[in-house]
Order: structure tokens, then sequence, then C-alpha cells
């Protein structure tokens, strides 16, 4: 393999977004802060942070979101991901993976503990300038 002798001094590609800066979203869920943790200018992929208080959701109805693949991750409590035919629990650790066209929505399960999840979408359905 051999280098490109201008790559030794470019800098790489990299943004840093902090939490407490990042722009809070709003997906027509409630009790939620939903957080996107890459830049709008990121088209490969989005990231997004939810805190969900307890009983929080994605919303009443079914929703898809445009992209191709979806993953969620459950960092802290536990979330019931709903289907048209079926409903998927999920507790701290667990991720899932399905299509962004799929109808879903979420729930947080408890009625006394916030549920923290990350939330990737590939590619990146809002993209735009930063």
């Amino acid at each position: 393999m051999s280098l490109d002798v201008g790559t030794l001094f470019s800098s790489p590609d990299v943004a840093l977004v902090r939490y407490r800066s990042a722009p809070a979203i709003n997906l027509a869920g409630t009790g939620v802060d939903e957080r996107l943790m890459t830049p709008r200018s990121q088209s490969n992929l989005q990231l997004m942070h939810t805190t969900a208080e307890p009983g929080g959701t994605g919303g009443r109805d079914l929703y898809t979101i445009n992209c191709q693949v979806e993953v969620v991750h459950v960092l802290k409590g536990a979330v019931d991901l709903i289907f048209n035919d079926h409903t998927q629990r999920l507790t701290a650790g667990d991720a899932l993976t399905f299509p962004g066209g799929e109808p879903h929505t979420w729930t947080n399960v408890s009625d006394t503990r916030k549920a923290e999840l990350l939330w990737i979408l590939v590619p990146a359905p809002w993209s735009g300038s930063a």
C-alpha cells in the first residue's frame, strides 16, 4: 500500500458534538429530550441520543424514518419497540436493527425511571448545512 505524501500532512475530517451543545430535535414524541449527536452535514449516518421520562414515547402513532437501516441501542432502562404485528421489549445493553421504512413507535415502560437510547440512522435522513 502506498500513501500520497500530502496525506501525511492533512488533517482528518472530524467533528466533535458535545451533548450539552447538541441541537435538540423534535420527532413528535412526548416526554423526551432528543439530541442530534452528529453534524447535520454528515450524510452517511446520523446518531441521536434520546432521554425518555417515565412513560415517554416516540408518539402514539406508528411512524417511519426515511433511511435504509435504523438501529436503537438502549443505554439505560427498558423500552417497548412497537411494530404493526408485534412488540419487542429492549432492556439496557440491547440493540435492535430494522429497516427504516418499517412503521414503528416506542415507549419507556417504566413508571419511575428514565430510559436512555441511542438511535443510528443510515443514511442520514436529515442532512444539510451544519
